[in-house]
């Protein structure tokens, strides 16, 4: 995890100091960098902290997000996230890093495709760590001058399926600077199971859009 998240912030570094990306003139929503805070509804209850004299347990979980993604050639993007959650003992990371192309189909709206390498992190006393392959498809819709719809479906391989849909608004405050309002859903699902545990996300950060 400690690599990804060195990549994720190289990676965000290049968006900013990169000419190529300046001159790239916004890429179509594909040249930004955001963040904020996040906070997660569970199904279930989990613990959250490592006394046994003291369980405690949540449906809650809240934390940070971060973002970026950089239009370095032609219909071509890099991108990169990472996500933090904390409550108690209990501390969850995630990252992604992915190569991503997007097809403009009119002066409103593009879709795109990305794929690339995930990994999590889980401590809870002991860590538990995970990686594996990503893929996601997704759309930019530019419905009213400030107001940019960004849905897309992820999939992420661990040891067991992870498939998140995601409700992205990115509400312009000015050329450059926008809030970020979104939703995710995300459901895992063991491989020969028929049940499976669904959570709910909601972000509210900012975004700088180059």
């Amino acid at each position: 995890m400690k690599k990804l998240l060195l990549s994720s912030a190289l990676v965000t570094a290049s968006f900013i100091l990169s000419p190529t990306a300046v001159a790239a003139g916004h890429g179509g929503g594909y040249d930004f960098v955001s963040g904020g805070l996040s906070h997660t509804r569970l199904k279930d209850e989990i613990p959250t902290k490592t006394d046994a004299r003291d369980r405690k347990e949540s449906k809650n979980v809240s934390g940070l997000y971060l973002r970026g993604s950089w239009n370095f050639f032609d219909h071509v993007y890099g991108e990169a996230r990472i996500d933090y959650r904390k409550k108690n003992d209990l501390s969850y990371e995630e990252g992604l890093i992915g190569l991503g192309y997007y097809y403009p189909v009119d002066d409103k709206l593009s879709v795109n495709a990305l794929a690339g390498y995930s990994s999590t992190r889980t401590k809870l006393g002991e860590k538990f760590k995970d990686n594996g392959l990503s893929v996601e498809v997704g759309a930019k819709y530019q419905v009213v001058d400030i107001w940019s719809f960004e849905p897309a479906i992820n999939y992420r391989r661990y040891d067991i399926n992870r498939y998140e849909l995601r409700l992205g608004n990115s509400f312009k405050v000015t050329d450059d600077i926008s809030i970020e309002a979104n939703l995710n859903v995300l459901q895992y699902k063991e491989d020969g199971s028929d049940s499976t545990t669904r959570d709910t996300r909601v972000e509210l950060g900012a975004r700088y859009t180059f």
